[in-house]
């Protein structure tokens, strides 16, 4: 296995038995994730009857981000050394008696960290620390040590993994480095996309869709870029650009309801596109939101029937609104309307953080433009804010940079259909 030079150096101290602890990153697609487990699997391997731990802050993000990885790493390099992997418990046990271990944090379940409580290892690997509790590091540092079965001396260390954040994790580490204070059995070793060189140009160019502030902090590792108290999620918005004067219904087009199931006010955004050009051409609300009342606005906006498409929130396949039957949202809507399967479009809900990415990058790579009459989407593109982690701030609907209903509706229609031309 070939690792870069930042991750040889980092595997190198992590694997000396002179560090308790060792921080490896500062930036996005620093190669942080395989330095972790290639190194987690070597101390396994070299170091019989050892136990060490990788921790994830939740089980959702370790199937989707933490196992993959390890399961490619294992079937290149260590799969001939694998004894057992149980996918119940998470553990896969090596032929030389080793074992590693896989736990969600889940601190929003178990704050007093019971899952921990005997837990007895040579030490622990924390993917992504940052979106972990500093009680839970501590506990680690507890913990780590404690199996003395193991033949040798294994190396009783943490390794952790970490984007740049305003958390403990600046206090903890990122501050003590800079300033030269870190514990002197602590090392921080810094990576950054330019020292993966693994990584394709097509994907650092699409990383300039992010917002300036966002750029700063994943990709150049700046600890100090934090937004200001106007965060817009449309950072890409502009006015003059995006928003024109009659603009009209295109009969020739298909036209796309894009459907924000609230219950007051239930919200819609009708679209058409043309290959990279869109236009939101009308915007309605319904109050109190019924999807029986949408379905006569759709009817009433006297649009051919084989001519509409649905699409909008996934959440609308679930039954929180009052209808007349037990049907999903999308099903009465095509029951009312009369429509086949194909016209309705409805992939997952995008996070918040990759959503502004796709629809900041929709306004500033296609031609996208905004009927002067749908002031309240003109409103929702110029005034919703968004938090440090990229989601829409939505505490207090009387704040109204904090409503978002039209601004979801955009969303939708990108995620579902204009984030093929990106």
């Amino acid at each position: 296995m070939k690792l870069t030079t930042k991750q040889t150096e980092a595997f190198k101290v992590a694997t000396s038995g002179d560090y308790s602890v060792v921080i490896f990153g500062g930036s996005i697609r620093g190669g942080k994730t395989w330095w972790l487990l290639s190194t987690m699997l070597y101390l396994c391997l070299t170091h019989a009857k050892s136990r060490y731990v990788v921790i994830r802050r939740s089980l959702p993000d370790l199937k989707r981000n933490t196992f993959p990885s390890i399961q490619e790493l294992l079937d290149r390099y260590f799969m001939q050394a694998v004894s057992d992997w149980n996918h119940d418990t998470q553990v896969i046990t090596f032929i030389n008696g080793s074992q590693l271990m896989f736990m969600s944090e889940s601190y929003n379940e178990d704050k007093d960290l019971n899952r921990f409580k005997g837990l007895e290892v040579n030490g622990f690997g924390f993917e992504e620390i940052n979106e972990c509790q500093k009680a839970t590091f501590h506990k680690a540092i507890e913990r780590s040590g404690t199996w003395l079965n193991s033949s040798g001396n294994p190396p009783t260390v943490i390794l952790a993994t970490l984007n740049p954040a305003q958390n403990w994790t600046k206090e903890e580490f990122y501050i003590p480095f800079v300033e030269g204070t870190l514990n002197e059995r602590w090392k921080f070793i810094v990576s950054k996309i330019t020292d993966n060189p693994h990584i394709p140009e097509q994907y650092k160019e699409n990383l300039k869709m992010l917002s300036p502030i966002e750029y700063a902090r994943f990709v150049e590792g700046d600890w100090d870029a934090v937004e200001g108290s106007e965060n817009p999620f449309l950072w890409a918005w502009d006015e003059a650009k995006h928003v024109q004067h009659n603009i009209k219904h295109n009969p020739s087009l298909l036209t796309y309801f894009s459907v924000d199931f609230n219950v007051t006010p239930l919200c819609c955004l009708v679209i058409q596109h043309h290959g990279r050009q869109a236009w939101v051409v009308d915007e309605f609300a319904i109050s109190p939101g019924s999807i029986e009342a949408l379905c006569d606005r759709i009817s009433a906006y006297g649009v051919p029937t084989g001519m509409i498409r649905i699409t909008g929130d996934a959440m609308g396949n679930g039954r929180t609104l009052q209808q007349r039957d037990n049907s999903s949202h999308y099903l009465t809507i095509k029951k009312l309307l009369k429509l086949n399967d194909k016209q309705i479009i409805i992939p997952a809900n995008p996070t918040h953080k990759n959503s502004r990415v796709d629809c900041n990058a929709a306004l500033m790579k296609l031609d996208i433009k905004v009927s002067n009459s749908c002031k309240g989407f003109i409103l929702d593109a110029s005034q919703v804010e968004c938090d440090s982690e990229g989601s829409i701030i939505k505490q207090n609907r009387k704040i109204i940079t904090q409503r978002a209903d039209l601004l979801d509706c955009f969303r939708y229609f990108v995620n579902a259909i204009l984030k093929r031309y990106l």
